[in-house]
């Protein structure tokens, strides 16, 4: 995966129309949180169950890590630590590296800082999960399930698959919810 990741940085380095570097990009992120899935699985000593919380605070730090030139971000959780099948626990993965990369993207224009919110509950195998934050929220009559972009797309299709309510509120700034049963 270290060589996709360095393919996907070299061709993004020659490209110079920002869509395709945009792509590249967003190609390489998601990379890099199976990565980190990956070795965490690794280092593991179940293949089919991670620690939620092992898994999703080095990817949430990795992703805004991986976003220069955006002003302070503070990155506020509440992650509780429980074991999920590995498997859904990729989907949970792919689901918040989309969100928080709309987040760096859209959210926070111009100077200034940021702040994003990543809370993960489990009430009985009900999993909640919110990302949230409080930048300039979605445009006017946005409607994820109707969304044309490909990451809020695969945010959709992902949730469905966890068999997940996905929930989408207008705050000051953007929350999206995605509630699921865990066995």
């Amino acid at each position: 995966m270290n060589t996709i990741t360095s393919l996907l940085t070299l061709q993004s380095d020659t490209v110079t129309d920002p869509s395709a570097v945009s792509a590249l990009k967003d190609a390489e992120s998601r990379v890099r949180s199976m990565m980190i899935l990956y070795d965490r699985l690794y280092r593991s000593e179940s293949f089919r169950e991670i620690s939620v919380s092992g898994y999703l605070v080095p990817l949430s730090e990795e992703i805004i890590k991986g976003f220069h030139g955006n002003g302070p971000i503070t990155l506020n959780r509440e992650i509780d630590d429980f074991l999920m099948q590995s498997q859904d626990l990729f989907h949970v993965g792919i689901i918040i590296n989309e969100l928080f990369t709309n987040i760096m993207k859209y959210a926070f224009t111009g100077p200034g800082s940021g702040v994003i919110g990543l809370s993960v509950k489990n009430r009985d195998k009900h999993v909640s999960i919110t990302v949230e934050d409080n930048g300039k929220g979605f445009p006017e009559g946005f409607d994820i399930e109707n969304s044309t972009g490909f990451g809020l797309q695969l945010v959709t299709m992902l949730a469905e698959q966890l068999n997940g309510a996905l929930t989408v509120e207008h705050t000051p700034g953007a929350r999206v919810r995605i509630e699921f049963d865990i066995h």
